[in-house]
């Protein structure tokens, strides 16, 4: 960001806004997008997969995946 500033990439003040804006929204994406399974075998295997790890006690804790989705539903909400 700072580098384009200086290399006068933004000529408003605004841009400079949403610039950071969307910086900061791409900085928030930490993992990367699952792979959608493409035919029914695949489907299968990531199926079973999930169910071993599920097995080995790997699984998530069901009350932090609520509050975080709550979470994410209400700052959804509240852009408009």
């Amino acid at each position: 960001m700072i580098s384009r500033l200086q290399a006068g990439a933004h000529r408003y003040r605004e841009s400079v806004f949403y610039g950071a804006r969307d910086l900061s929204r791409v900085k928030e994406v930490k993992q990367p997008l699952p792979v959608v399974p493409q035919t029914p075998a695949e489907l299968v295997k990531a199926l079973l997969s999930s169910i071993k790890r599920l097995d080995r006690g790997e699984g998530v804790e069901g009350a932090a995946v609520l509050r975080r989705l709550q979470k994410r539903r209400k700052e959804y909400l509240s852009r408009g």
